[in-house]
């Protein structure tokens, strides 16, 4: 057996008392001390940290990198805007899903592609089959960048402060005027900021089930964890694989 794979925060989790298990190769949190109920109404009702670090992350650059895409993905490429992103299918030769994926285009000169972790390697193979045939490239970036999701009613009231620190008495990273572009609310808009002289890639979407918004915040390791660190400080709490989905689940299968 392959020794599993740990995302740049897992000594966050350990530090907070996690049960690790292994989830599609990677050695993830599954459960916190205050268990998965306490995690998933957190959740709802305030703001929760949910590390996405594990997702693959997929660099498309080159002269064709949107003939490549428009090719590969089910989703219209060329009427992907800057600051956008679309969510698509990897279909196979026969129509078939290989994976479903996210694609953000934060820069005019490449577009990333966020994958399944379980089928990263999947999904690499299939597009490598492909690319050789475009002026383009592909390239793993998963360990370069920690990711992670913050979700719940709350988080639109954290802000960015720019400070690699924590800073007494002032809210962290998302800027409270994203909530309050009606723009934003109504499709999924990714924004590449620059703070503290280090890139911060930040995108928003909704998703079904969940009537709030979840940014999505991918940056350097090192100041991941700091974030991470601020955010709990600020009033966020850890989430693990199955919190913000477990009681959804249940509530859904009630009602039916």
């Amino acid at each position: 057996m392959s020794e599993l794979k740990r995302t740049q925060l897992y000594d966050v989790h350990v530090a907070a008392g996690a049960t690790m298990v292994d989830f599609g190769g990677w050695e993830m949190p599954i459960q916190y001390p205050s268990g998965i109920i306490a995690e998933h109404l957190y959740t709802r009702q305030v703001c929760s940290l949910f590390d996405v670090s594990h997702m693959g992350r997929l660099l498309v650059e080159g002269p064709q990198r949107k003939e490549f895409l428009q090719h590969v993905l089910t989703s219209n490429v060329s009427a992907l805007d800057l600051n956008m992103a679309q969510y698509c299918i990897l279909p196979d030769e026969d129509g078939g899903a290989v994976d479903d994926a996210y694609l953000y285009r934060f820069e005019e000169e490449r577009l990333l592609l966020v994958v399944n972790a379980a089928n990263t390697e999947k999904d690499l193979m299939h597009l490598r089959s492909v690319v050789k045939d475009y002026d383009c490239t592909i390239t793993d970036i998963t360990s370069r960048w920690a990711s992670i999701a913050v979700q719940g009613p709350k988080s639109t009231g954290f802000r960015k402060t720019g400070s690699t620190a924590p800073t007494p008495g002032r809210q962290i990273l998302l800027d409270s005027t994203m909530a309050a572009n009606p723009k934003l609310t109504k499709a999924m808009r990714a924004a590449s900021k620059r703070a503290a002289e280090r890139d911060l890639q930040m995108s928003k979407a909704r998703y079904e089930m969940r009537w709030y918004d979840q940014f999505n915040l991918s940056l350097d390791p090192e100041r991941a964890r700091r974030m991470h660190f601020e955010m709990i400080k600020e009033g966020a709490d850890h989430c693990s694989m199955c919190g913000p989905d477990f009681c959804a689940m249940k509530i859904t299968k009630s009602i039916l």
